[in-house]
């Protein structure tokens, strides 16, 4: 059967499903819309629990340092005078109370600035925001291995009898010690709960489904005008 030569086909852009702006549609090039607002699955919900357990350490972490910190340099203080005793009146003694001072001021400070962080990152990253993903990443990477640096010293320390004889020493504190393989294993947690699939789908869905509500509340200007597009 022969084709009718003054048959006018229609051209191939309108046999095509369209995208977005009337361009024809092209498979895989844009990326499909959630349906509704994407939900945590139990991997993310257990990095947001991570996250705000990590929030709660730091507290602790920090009450107990403020609460003991001047227990364990005054013993070293004491330390030190019985070393240095033998050479003369050792006045130090005065202004490292004027250190301990200080450094619990500062120690509370920063305690405060690192729970406020972390629960602004632990909240955003239930919303689905990836930069609070990232975020919560790169400081667990630099504390673990702040962390592993640590207890590698403390072994290490412990081998060769370099570790202070002062039972109140922060290397010699078991509770220290187990806090800082506690913190290391938790933020060792976190890193592996911020890299797997659930989470990075969960974030980019979440900036899909956001950018796409945004889309939807805003206002098309050819409608404005009875689909007549603004003269200035």
């Amino acid at each position: 059967m022969s084709q009718n030569p003054y048959y006018q086909y229609p051209p191939s852009y309108a046999q095509q499903p369209q995208g977005p702006y009337g361009q024809p549609y092209q498979p895989g090039a844009y990326a499909p819309v959630p349906e509704k607002k994407p939900e945590p699955s139990t991997v993310v919900k257990t990095g947001i629990y991570l996250i705000f357990g990590y929030a709660l350490y730091a507290l602790v972490s920090s009450i107990y340092n403020s609460v003991t910190l001047r227990d364990r340099m005054n013993a070293l203080l004491e330390q030190q005078n019985s070393l240095y005793s033998q050479y003369g009146n050792y006045s130090s003694v005065y202004l490292s109370d004027s250190v301990i001072t200080t450094s619990i001021v500062i120690g509370i400070l920063m305690a405060v600035i690192i729970v406020a962080l972390t629960v602004v990152i632990g909240y955003f990253y239930a919303k689905g925001h990836t930069w609070a993903r990232i975020t919560a990443l790169v400081l667990s990477s630099i504390g673990t291995a702040f962390g592993v640096i640590a207890l590698i010293m403390i072994l290490m320390g412990a081998g060769t009898g370099s570790v202070s004889y002062s039972p109140y020493s922060t290397m010699n504190d078991p509770v220290s010690i187990g806090m800082t393989i506690f913190s290391t294993v938790l933020q060792g947690a976190i890193i592996v709960f911020m890299v797997l699939r659930d989470a990075t789908q969960y974030t980019a869905q979440s900036r899909i489904w956001r950018m796409y509500q945004q889309n939807q509340s805003g206002v098309n200007p050819y409608q404005q005008q009875g689909n007549q597009p603004y003269n200035h």
